[in-house]
């Protein structure tokens, strides 16, 4: 006859020691640290890998792609030839978004003008793009403290082992730990994550990353020979890898057998709880975390010439003012005289303001976002170019570029 155990030793006999602990392996929330792929990627063992290893093969044996889709929907536009593109890029959209975070969190320095409301209608950032050196993302502060944990984690699985002779948890996480980090280390996710190729010699290109109309942050990036081209990076380009299906399917296998093993633990089983919730409170954070440029193996320096052009919001009152005394009767001079003199901060009105400022220290660039902002721009439809100072501006512009463009493709080098 079979004797029932009262319901409270069930209960107190589940938390001294759970017996049920492979169930934590299921869960399909795994999350894959996302930072940069270097030779070895520090991969902490975490709930979830099981989940994410079948996952991982159907998206493979799918649409063939390891990286999920961009989580920033933003444009990536070519400021030489105006050309805009769809971002597909994970990494693009994840410095957009990481640097606009940084912009908007931190304090505007300059004080707005005494006209303006103090609030942002555009804040435009211009960067150089440095050569990239072929040794892949530099190890991050992050990356050290994934290490760390790793051995924190192999350190506290050996307690079992020391003090009462009992070495599965020990030998549990080593061997995930293990499996984690091989599937962190195929060169699939290194060929999506850079799927581009370097400017060619004496190749030059402005790059502009945006969400586009109704955000105010621009993100324009001057690319040149020996840098991304992060207009061929945006495209993303299938990258398959014949190799990668066959390291997934063996990986999703060596799981299975390691899940297994866990359901066999029937001592010490909160050892391993506590190592997996580490894993992945780490791999949470580690997800959702601002990055550095330099994390992504595109190292930008701010252009000496002028790095932020801030368009400051103009109360309604001057806005009017300004609409009908000197808007309506710009002239071809009022034009030349505003080409060639840029207004200083915090100076610059709104979104129009900051896209003139951008064109007269990189010719095209404004021009080139100017059709984003203002849908229409320069066909000149009264509906989207309404007053003759924008009329008049952007086709002075015209004539410039050519020997304006000369002037700083030697400046950004």
């Amino acid at each position: 006859m079979t004797t029932i155990q009262p319901p409270g030793d069930e209960l107190k006999a589940q938390w001294q020691n759970s017996g049920d602990i492979f169930s934590l392996l299921l869960p399909a929330c795994c999350l894959l640290w996302r930072g940069p792929t270097i030779y070895v990627t520090p991969i902490a063992f975490s709930f979830g890998w099981v989940a994410y290893a079948f996952t991982s093969l159907a998206a493979v044996l799918g649409d063939h792609r390891l990286m999920p889709a961009p989580d920033t929907d933003i444009q990536v536009v070519n400021c030489e030839n105006g050309y805009t593109r769809t971002n597909n890029s994970w990494v693009l959209g994840r410095l957009l978004r990481d640097h606009e975070y940084r912009v908007e969190k931190a304090q505007i320095s300059e004080e707005p003008s005494a006209e303006s409301t103090g609030k942002v209608s555009l804040l435009i950032e211009l960067f150089v793009a440095q050569n990239v050196d072929n040794q892949g993302p530099r190890p991050s502060a992050t990356w050290w403290w994934s290490c760390v944990l790793i051995v924190a984690q192999q350190a506290f699985a050996a307690i079992p082992w020391i003090r009462w002779g009992y070495w599965p948890p020990f030998m549990i996480t080593i061997c995930g730990t293990f499996l984690a980090m091989l599937t962190a280390a195929i060169p699939q996710w290194v060929a999506e994550k850079w799927p581009g190729s370097k400017l060619r010699v004496k190749k030059d290109k402005p790059i502009a990353l945006t969400r586009g109309n109704g955000h105010r942050y621009v993100m324009v990036i001057m690319s040149h020979d020996g840098s991304w081209d992060l207009e061929t990076m945006a495209s993303s380009r299938l990258n398959d890898h014949p190799s990668t299906k066959y390291v997934l399917t063996l990986g999703a296998m060596l799981w299975i057998l390691l899940l297994l093993t866990v359901t066999g633990m029937k001592q010490h089983t909160w050892f391993l709880v506590v190592i997996g919730a580490s894993g992945s409170i780490w791999q949470t954070y580690l997800a959702a975390k601002s990055s550095q440029a330099e994390d992504f193996d595109i190292d930008l320096k701010p252009w000496d010439n002028r790095a932020t052009i801030t368009g400051y919001q103009y109360s309604s009152d001057t806005k009017e003012a300004l609409k009908q005394d000197k808007w309506k009767t710009y002239t071809e001079t009022n034009a030349k005289e505003e080409y060639d003199n840029e207004t200083e901060e915090p100076d610059v009105r709104d979104v129009m303001g900051a896209l003139i400022e951008l064109e007269k220290c990189l010719p095209k660039a404004g021009a080139a976002l100017l059709s984003m902002f203002f849908p229409g721009g320069l066909d000149y439809e009264p509906t989207s170019l309404y007053f003759e100072r924008e009329k008049k501006f952007w086709r002075y512009t015209k004539a410039q570029k050519a020997a304006k463009k000369t002037a700083i493709t030697t400046a950004i080098k």
